[in-house]
Parts: structure tokens; C-alpha cells; sequence
């Protein structure tokens, strides 16, 4: 009777044997924005896929934001009154923020800063190009973490960003989710009220989900499994034989 409960258990072990696997699920989502002297403020809109809960168990997301910013500056011509022409001091501002509508996903609590200072003379015109990189990650003990890598080491990273894994999942009100990107640009200095200046944003965000897949191993056995398949007829066949 012992040989015969051995032989049970070890099939039972081979059918109990499917683990869940740690998968990836990547999705990338553009975003662009122009700022102008007469629309300083731009708001671009980013639809993002909540987490399927159906794959699976979600363990922890990761961000990466990576775009350019390209910034150009014109200065008016402004008489000095001697016959001339002002030369004007300037520092420009561009403040980026990421927030999730409903408080969902992540947002900044701070605005990353691009800034830049000139002097500009008469009708001339500057152009800033600047990259940027947002890396974040929230798990399923609660922590996150952030960075922020761009091309200019006097710009200014957010202070914080707020977020949770939770924040992913989908509601029960809707299935996607938007984003904001929100970019503001000013200049201030001497004379700032007679710029112009265009400010263009573009990038990617890429929203990666590492979750266990616990469907994806259980229809196809693994070697160990198929070894004690066999161990366990054949013990079935020793039995059966010392019975006759």
C-alpha cells in the first residue's frame, strides 16, 4: 500500500509542478508640444494602457522618458534712442511636468527646469538644443525611484514624484488611462517683453510591466517533470506485477 501512495505522489508532483515565469510587457507612447510667445503654456495628452490583470500578477513598472527640447529666441529690434539699437539680456525657462489625470500613474510634485541665459543684439536669434531622460520604477513594496539625466548639468530636476504600482491597474470607470505632459516656457531679464521665441518638445515614453505570467507553464511539462512521469509508471508496473 506505501508503493502505491509513492507512485500517486509522484504524479501528483508532476502535474503541480507549473511555476509562474516573470514576463515583460513593453509599450512605447509618443508625446510633442510647441510653445510660442503667444501660447507659452502647451498641454500634450498620452493615452496609457493600465496593466492587464488577466496576464497575470503585476511585480513592478519601469519608465523611461527620453526626449529633445529645441528652443529659439528672437529679439525685436528696440531703439536705444540714440539712433541705435538696445542689446538685451535674457534667461529663458522651460518647466516640464508629467501628470496622471485622477491622480493615476505618476506625477511630478516639482517641474524639471530647462533654463538659459544670453544677450541678444539687434534682430539676432538664439537656438537651444537640449536631450532629456526621465528613469522611474515602482514596485510592489511601495518604494519608487527617479532620475533625471539631461544634456545641461544647470538644469534643474524635479524634487519629487509621487506614484504607486496600484496607480497602474486598471479602474472600473475606464480602461485607458491619460497622462499629461505639461510644458510651460517664459523668459524674463531687460526688455523680455520684446522677445519671441518658439520652444518644441518631442520624446518617447516607454512603460515596461514585470509581471508573472501564471498560465504561460502549466500545458507544457518540463524535463524533470517528464523523468518522474516515468518513475512514477514504472513503479505503478512493479506493483501491478508482484500483485499477480
Amino acid at each position: 500500500m506505501k508503493k502505491i501512495r509513492l507512485s500517486l505522489f509522484a504524479l501528483t508532483l508532476i502535474w503541480g509542478t507549473g511555476q509562474a515565469l516573470a514576463t515583460q510587457l513593453i509599450s512605447n507612447y509618443s508625446f510633442t508640444t510647441t510653445a510660442t510667445s503667444a501660447a507659452p503654456s502647451q498641454v500634450a495628452f498620452i493615452s496609457v494602457n493600465p496593466f492587464d490583470t488577466s496576464l497575470g500578477s503585476l511585480n513592478s513598472v519601469n519608465i523611461s522618458i527620453a526626449g529633445t527640447l529645441s528652443t529659439i529666441i528672437r529679439a525685436n529690434l528696440i531703439s536705444d534712442g540714440a539712433g541705435g539699437y538696445q542689446i538685451l539680456p535674457f534667461v529663458s525657462y522651460d518647466n516640464q511636468k508629467f501628470v496622471g489625470a485622477n491622480n493615476q500613474y505618476f506625477q511630478f510634485d516639482t517641474p524639471a527646469i530647462f533654463s538659459h541665459m544670453g544677450v541678444t543684439g539687434v534682430g539676432s536669434s538664439y537656438q537651444f538644443d537640449d536631450t532629456f531622460n526621465y528613469t522611474l520604477s515602482f514596485d510592489k513594496s511601495g518604494s519608487s525611484s527617479f532620475f533625471l539625466v539631461s544634456s545641461d548639468a544647470s538644469h534643474t530636476s524635479p524634487i519629487s514624484i509621487t506614484g504607486s504600482l496600484t496607480n497602474f491597474l486598471p479602474s472600473a470607470s475606464y480602461q485607458n488611462k491619460l497622462m499629461f505632459f505639461d510644458t510651460l516656457t517664459s523668459m524674463s531679464g531687460i526688455g523680455f517683453d520684446f522677445y519671441d521665441f518658439t520652444n518644441t518638445v518631442s520624446g518617447t515614453m516607454t512603460v515596461t510591466y514585470d509581471f508573472e505570467n501564471n498560465q504561460s507553464n502549466n500545458s507544457v511539462p518540463e524535463p524533470a517533470s517528464l523523468a518522474l512521469l516515468g518513475l512514477g509508471i514504472t513503479g505503478m508496473s512493479v506493483i501491478r506485477r508482484r500483485k499477480r
